[in-house]
């Protein structure tokens, strides 16, 4: 069939079949002096095709730089096509001259892709922290040197997801950054979920409320701690507390009653799945809240049903689980 479909009249064929199977290696030989340039430029792209074949491929500089089957060399020698410079930037594989040339580019995208490489020599990474962008694309890398690591943090923009160096770090490395005079290396402590108990408790003391935002949501955390945590800072820990599942019934309601209008602590409480009824009825004065609580199962259930006649809330309502099944069948009765 494989023989049958690449002989096919129509090129299209050809190239569909040619992205979506592994050919024999003499058929992709073949293939590869197709006349339609769609045929050659999907075997470029395949990453079925045979190394050797790829090889032999020219003009398609874009596909040969992104696919992972394109061999090494193959691939270096694509660095002076512009159009296959993002893709070589993210490769583990090739030659340090060719990580050279990449670190010269002026275009932020081939240079983010470099920045998270952990094949790119060090020497190379520290000439990438010239913009924001490039040093928070050097968090994502997990080769960074820990010194570096602490020289750029201080003024990356850090996002939600963990820090790959963070998570790899040995004990000695979480205690240099734990110890650090930057605030930013040690929230990134802090949120590492298996830290040794007695450095998790020395980041519980940190005074600096961007340490205790990580330690509170951290899934070592005490309820004690929690409340000690969440007295200390005040509101402003609160979303970050009520997104812990260890947050206990009471806290939520505490927190609720203090939220001061403050739309994220309403959200992450309606989502916590521990919230009770009556603290889910006080943040109901948010409309994307107000959504999250209509399909908690605590909502008390007069309020499911007033939830049912708004359109924004109608949905999550009807998939309350909470819902009586009388009013189940009387929702079904009147739409048939």
């Amino acid at each position: 069939m494989v023989e049958l479909l690449a002989r096919d009249s129509d090129f299209q064929v050809v190239a569909e079949l040619v992205t979506f199977h592994a050919l024999p290696p003499a058929l992709a030989d073949e293939l590869s002096r197709h006349p339609s340039t769609e045929v050659r430029r999907a075997l470029a792209a395949s990453p079925h095709t045979p190394g050797d074949v790829l090889a032999r491929l020219g003009g398609f500089a874009r596909e040969l730089s992104a696919n992972p089957a394109t061999p090494a060399p193959v691939a270096a020698g694509l660095v002076h096509h512009h159009e296959a410079r993002y893709w070589l930037a993210s490769r583990t594989d090739l030659p340090r001259h060719v990580y050279e040339q990449l670190a010269a580019e002026v275009e932020p995208g081939i240079l983010a892709e470099l920045a998270a490489n952990p094949a790119v020599p060090a020497d190379l990474l520290r000439q990438l922290t010239g913009t924001r962008a490039l040093r928070r694309a050097l968090l994502r890398n997990p080769a960074l040197p820990l010194d570096l690591l602490l020289q750029v943090v201080e003024t990356a923009r850090i996002g939600p997801a963990p820090v790959p160096r963070v998570l790899s770090a040995s004990e000695d490395e979480l205690r240099t950054l734990a110890a650090s005079a930057t605030m930013q290396a040690r929230m990134l402590v802090a949120g590492r979920p298996d830290l040794p108990l007695e450095l998790f408790q020395r980041l519980v003391a940190d005074p600096d409320p961007g340490v205790a935002a990580a330690v509170v949501a951290s899934p070592l955390v005490t309820v004690a701690q929690l409340w000690e945590l969440v007295e200390r800072h005040g509101s402003r820990l609160f979303p970050r507390a009520a997104s812990n599942l260890l947050c206990p019934p009471e806290l939520l309601h505490h927190m609720a009653l203090r939220a001061g209008g403050v739309e994220e602590t309403y959200r992450a409480i309606a989502r916590h799945p521990e919230a009770l009824g009556e603290t889910l009825l006080l943040c109901l004065e948010d409309a994307q809240a107000r959504h999250l609580a209509a399909g908690h199962p605590r909502l008390p259930v007069p309020k499911i049903v007033e939830l049912l006649g708004s359109e924004f809330t109608a949905r999550a309502a009807a998939a309350n689980p909470s819902l009586p099944v009388a009013v189940m069948e009387n929702l079904i009765s009147s739409t048939t």
